[in-house]
């Protein structure tokens, strides 16, 4: 699982201090606030990848919080939670850009499996983004090519030193015969 840097922004301290033990139980950089502001500060002070925000603050409410994180950076996910739970508020939601959407009292089982689905979609984000990038570029990462030969391993690094110069590189060698590649 995605170590995933994580916001509790939940005016209740018992629940928000049960939820950001869990999660750093489970593996994450989890820190917390008590209120929208102190976590609207937060956020632009310190990346986040996810927010569990509660709905109903004194002050800002989670839906006014999740628009401005949003307005911040469109990519940090975030989780609304509410012991007011409607299907409008949760369209709502769901518009402004959450995740997902959960009642109180939490179900810790539910949580886990909602932040490693999270983790996991951003991983594949991710990894979507740097390969659309390299074929963009015309770019192949030297890791995800497949050689045996000390000689092409030269040739490989070669290039990877060259390869944000503007010098002119000329590679030659002995053509080889394609043969069918087994590995092991």
């Amino acid at each position: 699982m995605q170590n995933l840097k994580i916001l509790v922004v939940e005016d209740g301290l018992s629940q928000r201090e049960m939820l950001r033990d869990f999660l750093r139980e489970i593996g994450h950089d989890v820190s917390e606030a008590e209120d929208g502001h102190s976590a609207l500060k937060q956020v632009e002070r310190d990346y986040v990848d996810l927010l569990f925000i509660d709905y109903k603050m004194p002050g800002m409410d989670g839906l006014d919080l999740l628009k401005r994180v949003k307005a911040l950076n469109p990519e940090t996910d975030a989780v609304i939670m509410t012991a007011y739970g409607t299907v409008p508020r949760a369209v709502e939601a769901m518009k402004a850009g959450a995740a997902d959407y959960m009642t109180k009292p939490i179900d810790l089982e539910e949580v886990g499996i909602l932040v490693e689905r999270i983790g996991q979609r951003r991983m594949l984000v991710k990894e979507n983004r740097m390969l659309k990038e390299a074929l963009d570029g015309g770019i192949v990462p030297s890791e995800q090519m497949i050689y045996r030969s000390e000689a092409m391993a030269s040739v490989v690094n070669l290039a990877g030193r060259v390869a944000d110069s503007r010098a002119a590189v000329l590679i030659q060698g002995r053509a080889v015969p394609a043969r069918n590649f087994s590995p092991g």
